[in-house]
């Protein structure tokens, strides 16, 4: 309609506007006093002569709205027209360059997957707003599971706005029974707009990945070497996935990890072997005992002077004695009274009740001291966390020693402090 003019001849004038638009103004071609009737709440009006402007509201929705307005005479009550308004609905979308179930499989603490998404509609923006687990119950139909989350995801605004990235990563143990995920994103102005990302875990029940091959060990029985990381979907069991036929070899069994220790070499030769886990291989060797030259006399102008071994006659606090802590290094002595006199040599069990937390042990022959350095994940949530570390004497459990480890909120740093109580 030219000019958007309208004449009170009693007919019905349409118009109709795009969903963004906010202001309307409409000319009536009669100077007779104007009134107009009918109001829907998502538009103001104010006449002024014979114009009447329109207040338009931003049309949100995906659904068009129409208004039916009368506009008269307050002069001539038989000129009157109708007005049609009709303001179409915005158009939202959610796209994402991948919609299948994909065969993704983000290992713990390893990769991530990437989705690129893109919003139009409102302020073009979006959210997460669920993460959903199944499991397969028949040939394509699934059950959810209510149980704690084991993807993390991270929502971020690419260059064009719209335009987003969504990384997905793995924070914890996949439970067995999980095998698709279904991450539900929003539109941020239309809650009524979702867009389901699916993820269906690879079966690599038997694909286990291990961080180390081989491991060696010193004549004492320390070595940094001694965890066997593992790497899969699924790890359950562990213990009966291994097979472990050197009786001078001893493992013990973490989250997902194997803990390795070894008896003191006592021969004059190096001893090797190997292990099996989940059908890959891992060598073992540990160094021959170390042989010391005893001094039994010093060619001096006195023939009859001796040296006189040192006699360890300090006294020690039984148990396990801290050294140092430093940073996240933690060293220790242990002391064991034996035939009179304190031996240091004896091995240690290190125990943490976080699953966060790892740590490497190694052993100071010098010094005679325990060396624990401890490494924590990135912690990812806005709170901080603490655990417990235990450490006690391998051949004398009651001497123990606890330590607190506490992690700022979305920090690598780990502190550590001693448990007196």
């Amino acid at each position: 309609m030219d000019n958007n003019i309208i004449k009170l001849t009693n007919e019905e004038h349409r118009f109709d506007i795009d969903c963004n638009v906010t202001r309307l103004t409409i000319n009536v071609n009669d100077n007779s006093a104007i009134i107009v009737k009918g109001y829907d709440g998502w538009y103001r009006y104010r006449v002024i002569g014979n114009e009447i402007s329109f207040i338009i509201d931003y049309n949100l929705s995906d659904i068009d709205r129409t208004a039916n307005i009368y506009v008269g005479s307050s002069m001539y009550p038989d000129k009157y027209a109708y007005i049609n308004i009709t303001q179409k609905g915005e158009k939202y979308s959610l796209i994402s360059d991948i919609n299948d179930k994909n065969d993704m499989s983000p290992l713990i603490g390893g990769e991530e997957f990437l989705f690129h998404i893109k919003v139009k509609g409102g302020d073009k923006k979006c959210f997460v707003k669920d993460i959903r687990e199944y499991r397969e119950i028949d040939n394509n139909e699934y059950m959810r599971i209510p149980f704690d989350k084991s993807l993390m995801t991270d929502l971020t605004e690419d260059n064009d706005k719209g335009s987003y990235i969504l990384k997905v990563s793995n924070i914890g143990k996949l439970t067995e029974d999980v095998s698709h995920f279904e991450i539900v994103i929003v539109h941020d102005n239309n809650p009524s707009m979702i867009l389901k990302l699916h993820l269906q875990y690879q079966d690599i029940t038997n694909n286990f990945i291990l961080t180390t091959n081989s491991l060696s060990f010193r004549s004492n029985g320390y070595s940094s070497n001694r965890i066997i990381g593992i790497k899969s979907n699924h790890i359950d069991n562990i213990e009966d996935n291994v097979i472990n036929q050197l009786e001078w070899l001893h493992l013990t069994y973490g989250y997902d990890c194997i803990y390795a220790y070894v008896d003191m070499n006592e021969n004059e030769t190096d001893r090797n072997g190997s292990i099996s886990v989940y059908g890959n291989t891992v060598n073992v060797s540990q160094d021959k005992k170390t042989i010391i030259d005893n001094v039994e006399s010093s060619e001096t102008e006195n023939d009859d002077e001796m040296i006189t071994p040192v006699v360890d006659d300090i006294e020690y606090l039984d148990g396990i004695e801290l050294v140092e802590i430093e940073s996240n290094v933690i060293k220790l002595k242990v002391n064991t009274l034996e035939n009179g006199h304190y031996v240091h040599n004896s091995m240690i069990a290190v125990s943490i009740s976080g699953k966060w937390v790892d740590f490497l042990l190694d052993y100071d022959p010098v010094k005679e001291i325990h060396i624990i350095t401890l490494m924590a994940e990135i912690n990812p949530f806005d709170c901080e966390r603490k655990c417990l570390m235990s450490v006690k004497n391998a051949e004398n459990i009651e001497s123990s020693q606890r330590f607190l480890l506490t992690q700022d909120a979305l920090s690598e740093t780990l502190s550590v402090e001693i448990v007196t109580d």
